[in-house]
């Protein structure tokens, strides 16, 4: 392993990636190459198909993901046992899901994606890994009851209709254009209603304004890494202080 690890480092772009993240990578036999070269093959098929959303298919695989570091110290300060946690875009592969689902086997993990090359790709991991996808269950599990073992995926554009599911951590790394940004808000303002203790979780958010400039979200104090915000609901008792207040948060 160490080997075709040295290997990797010689032939793929790591400027962001530390040796942790390529071990990991290399051990869920993820072939973000391979995706990044099917998508591409397919250019003006995909441009037609996610035509003005936020997919970046071109971009380097080493450039769309969450580091694992920074997962491990979300899911250890923001995931009690039994919660949900809800991927909003997940992605080249989906990592995300992949991580949750070996280290917190005691919560359940739902994920959304448009892209649906890339949530191929994520089952073809997740069966290498021994991990079963899951039938959709009932929708709320219920605050500490027994989640499901195993993921939730879902192929969508969260710019339609349905509803999302409801839980108690959701997720976004700049999946979204601005217009499907404010209507996942919207969607997410419904969830926030039926479960005000649910946090909304950014890494390296381009679009920190639109979420400001909600009058019903306020971002909490974190220490979770120098790019992570955390977003709570305004409690319904609290008095509107107007768009774009917020709380602040401590760089680290």
């Amino acid at each position: 392993l160490w080997d075709e690890a040295s290997q990797a480092f010689m032939t793929r772009t790591t400027v962001d990636q530390s040796p942790l993240d390529l071990l990991i990578d290399l051990v869920a036999g993820y072939d973000e190459e391979r995706l990044a070269s099917r998508m591409r093959s397919a250019t003006e098929p995909v441009m037609q198909a996610y035509a003005g959303e936020s997919v970046d298919f071109l971009a380097s695989p080493d450039r769309l993901w969450t580091p694992y570091e920074v997962l491990g110290r979300i899911s250890r300060a923001l995931l009690p046992e039994a919660s949900t946690f809800v991927d909003l875009g997940m992605g080249h592969v989906g990592r995300t899901c992949v991580y949750l689902s070996v280290s917190r086997p005691d919560c359940r993990f739902i994920g959304y994606e448009l892209v649906e090359e890339r949530v191929e790709e994520l089952r073809a991991a997740l069966g290498a890994l021994g991990i079963q996808e899951a039938e959709a269950g009932p929708d709320p599990v219920p605050q500490g009851e027994a989640p499901a073992p195993w993921p939730t995926l879902h192929v969508a554009n969260l710019a339609d209709a349905e509803p999302l599911a409801l839980g108690d951590v959701y997720y976004m790394f700049n999946p979204f254009t601005p217009n499907t940004l404010e209507a996942v808000l919207d969607k997410l303002r419904v969830c926030a209603e039926a479960r005000p203790s649910l946090r909304l979780v950014t890494w390296y958010m381009h679009q920190s304004s639109i979420l400001e400039c909600t009058d019903w979200l306020q971002e909490e104090d974190c220490n979770l890494s120098a790019y992570v915000q955390v977003w709570a609901p305004v409690p319904a008792e609290a008095p509107k202080k107007g768009r774009g207040k917020k709380k602040g948060r401590a760089r680290t």
